[in-house]
């Protein structure tokens, strides 16, 4: 269950971690669950779906940051010569396939 709402709530990873861990903590505390897996599982819920799904605040800020260095090289260099998208989103959202991190953390059982 923990898992699954931490996988729910995605829209900030602060929010994720305050509002699944503290719902879930009585409910594992009745099934013997102990502290430390309950914050695993927070945990590794939070920041690694936060940081994939493009619809979080955390990638709002990536965005932006992607778009200002997309910008500054594209006004360095001329498109012709570049082979990547002018959008940020786009380079962002090609990105994810490479954050092994945050997709292997929900592979384990």
């Amino acid at each position: 269950i923990t898992y699954i709402s931490g996988l729910g709530i995605f829209f900030d990873d602060y929010a994720n971690a305050l509002i699944v861990g503290e719902s879930m903590r009585p409910i594992t505390d009745v099934l013997s669950i102990s502290r430390e897996k309950l914050a695993f599982l927070v945990d590794a819920t939070a920041a690694p779906v936060a940081s994939i799904v493009p619809l979080t605040s955390w990638i709002g800020y990536e965005v932006g940051l992607i778009q200002d260095e997309l910008d500054a090289i594209f006004e360095k260099y001329p498109k012709e010569d570049i082979s990547i998208s002018d959008n940020g989103l786009a380079v962002f959202l090609q990105s994810v396939k490479y954050r092994y991190c945050e997709l292997s953390v929900h592979c384990h059982d």
